[in-house]
């Protein structure tokens, strides 16, 4: 987006010298509206840019993973970067309120 940005600014400061230069017919007309066009196109460029921004923004909220009870993660199955299926384990969660301990224990006699 900082590219379109800047894009942006260089094409409405191209405008701002076409535009004098025309009022003051030095340039064609043709060149004037060449640099409004680009002025144009590169607002529609950095709408397009915002608007991809949003849909990653949305699309990030929507990987939040939230455990219907308290417990630790074990079996991590997925690194940075992963895609998950629906449907596919990626871990296990062991509720921390209702552990259970197996234990063997030899009895001296």
């Amino acid at each position: 987006m900082l590219a379109a940005q800047a894009a942006l600014t260089q094409r409405k400061q191209e405008l701002d010298r076409e535009t004098a230069l025309f009022q003051k017919k030095v340039n064609a007309l043709q060149e004037y509206q060449d640099a409004q066009d680009n002025y144009d196109s590169a607002q529609g460029n950095l709408a397009a840019a915002k608007a991809n921004l949003l849909t990653a923004e949305l699309k990030l909220s929507c990987t939040k993973v939230y455990a219907s009870v308290n417990g630790e993660v074990t079996n991590l199955d997925v690194s940075e970067g992963a895609y998950a299926s629906t449907g596919q384990q990626v871990m296990a969660l062991v509720d921390s309120d209702s552990y259970w301990i197996a234990a063997l224990l030899a009895l001296a006699l």
